[in-house]
């Protein structure tokens, strides 16, 4: 009995190349087998975003752990905007093959972006300007936009202000003096999208409709309230 238990324990020691070696069971498998390499990866932020403080990099690492990297950012982005994460080496691939294996990380990164500035197309980089533009609602009430700057022209009192939202405007009632009809203006550009009056009993009211979610302010000088969209 004892010579076949024997015999047993050796075809199984036998099975394994190196018994004495622990054997290990990898849970996940390795990402670089079963997904492509990042190249880039297109992004937006909500409308109510308005700085960037931090990235956190979610990633898996060699023993299959999930683990996070923080990227400080601290920097104010504008939400129309689609930013970019990039592998910088896609952008600087006509830098020669020297360089590449010489220049520290930072360096790389830096011609990498300097290549990228280089490649943008004219109208990207020439900023694109604007005139004010000027919208009639009554006989003396007027409103001029400009950027995220709104002029109201009107000697009329304002008596309160407030927001909406689904979907986001900004309310202003004024003392009526005049009788007007409704009017409506469809602006479609970044940051305000319509503005419309109507005649109530009591006051005349200004609806400036938004494409997002903003604060404002708003102050008065001689003949005219000047709003600014933060």
């Amino acid at each position: 009995m004892r010579f076949l238990f024997f015999c047993f324990l050796a075809l199984v020691l036998q099975a394994r190349e190196n018994p004495f070696i622990p054997q290990v069971k990898i849970n996940n498998p390795s990402p670089k087998e079963e997904l492509k390499e990042f190249k880039k990866l297109a992004f937006n932020v909500p409308s109510d975003a308005r700085i960037l403080n931090k990235l956190n990099i979610v990633y898996t690492n060699i023993d299959g752990e999930i683990k996070e990297y923080p990227l400080n950012i601290n920097e104010a982005i504008d939400w129309h905007k689609v930013y970019m994460l990039i592998d910088a080496q896609e952008i600087s691939k006509n830098i020669e093959e020297r360089e590449k294996t010489e220049l520290k990380v930072e360096e790389k990164i830096e011609k990498a972006l300097d290549k990228l500035e280089e490649e943008k197309p004219t109208e990207i980089i020439k900023k694109e300007e604007i005139k004010p533009i000027e919208y009639y609602l009554a006989s003396d009430f007027s409103v001029i936009i400009d950027n995220k700057t709104i002029i109201i022209k009107t000697y009329s009192k304002l008596l309160r202000q407030f927001t909406l939202k689904r979907p986001n405007r900004i309310v202003l009632d004024f003392d009526i003096k005049y009788i007007s009809k409704n009017k409506i203006y469809n602006v479609e550009k970044s940051y305000i999208e319509q503005i419309y009056s109507g005649v109530h009993r009591n006051f005349y009211r200004l609806v400036i409709k938004l494409d997002g979610i903003y604060d404002y302010s708003i102050n008065k000088n001689k003949s005219e309230y000047v709003l600014k969209i933060k």
